[in-house]
């Protein structure tokens, strides 16, 4: 038996290989990283594309390609019936979160007067109290 051949790789396999199965594999990652981060690659994409003379053709221009804004201002009229009704009923919510802090502050200072009182009476009860102990010394004196 002869020993097998062994086959060599070619230019063009080498090249295959080396240079474009890395950059493509790097290039899919890279897509997948920017999608992950929210980049709008898409866009970027079509936009590098159009400039392209002959590809211009089979890819949709820029025009074609709905933005940001354009998706926002497709809403379905539904949604927006029911945002601005929340938006009401927060503002709403708003408003009476506002009064009940005022009315907290209101009683804050009424207790404080109230403690005030106290303090005040407490100090007259134990100022009669001195007198009639010292009137009843007196007294026994």
């Amino acid at each position: 038996m002869e020993p097998a051949e062994q086959q060599s790789y070619g230019k063009l396999e080498w090249f295959f290989y080396i240079v474009i199965l890395p950059v493509l594999f790097i290039a899919i990652l890279t897509g997948i990283l920017l999608w992950a981060l929210d980049y709008d690659v898409k866009e970027k994409i079509y936009s590098a594309l159009n400039r392209v003379p002959y590809i211009e053709k089979l890819v949709p221009s820029e025009s074609n390609i709905p933005t940001q804004d354009q998706k926002v201002n497709n809403k379905n009229p539904e949604l927006e019936t029911q945002i601005k009704e929340l938006k009401a009923s927060l503002s709403e919510k708003n408003n009476s979160i506002q009064q009940l802090e005022q009315s907290i502050t209101t009683k804050d200072v009424e207790i404080q007067k109230l403690n005030r009182q106290i303090v005040d009476l407490t100090k007259q009860v134990d100022e009669k109290n001195f007198l009639i102990n010292l009137g009843n010394k007196i007294l026994l004196i």
